[in-house]
């Protein structure tokens, strides 16, 4: 897939939709679950970067192991949206795990500009919260 998404009148969802939908949904759904039934001394903001990292991790490894198939892959901007954010950790750990997205220049320079800002939120959440 080229970056445009062209419909075909079947009604499917796009797949920024879709894999935007299984991208932060369970994020979304499991931090409200442990945050508000499991009363955990993690804080909102701590228990989203662990959920969204792990999930992050899964949907990288899922785009890698269909690649080579006709289905349609996550759409770049989903991938780097969940590094924005605040997975960088789990975003980097699957593209060193599953040698992912290593080779597209315009999808390296956009992920690393991404890590960069994902580091210095998490930083500064960091210093916030410690401080």
């Amino acid at each position: 897939m080229n970056g445009t998404y062209q419909s075909t009148g079947s009604g499917c969802l796009s797949p920024y939709v879709l894999y935007g939908m299984i991208a932060f949904l369970p994020a979304i759904i499991l931090t409200l679950i442990i945050n508000g039934i499991w009363f955990t001394d993690w804080d909102w903001p701590f228990t989203w970067l662990v959920v969204q990292n792990v999930a992050t991790f899964f949907v990288y490894g899922y785009d890698k192991k269909i690649a080579p198939s006709n289905a349609v892959r996550v759409p770049e901007v989903i991938l780097l949206l969940e590094v924005l954010t605040g997975a960088c950790v789990g975003a980097l750990a699957a593209r060193i795990v599953f040698h992912h997205k290593t080779r597209k220049l315009s999808f390296r320079l956009a992920f690393w500009a991404a890590e960069l800002f994902s580091v210095a939120l998490v930083a500064l959440y960091a210093y916030r919260y410690f401080s």
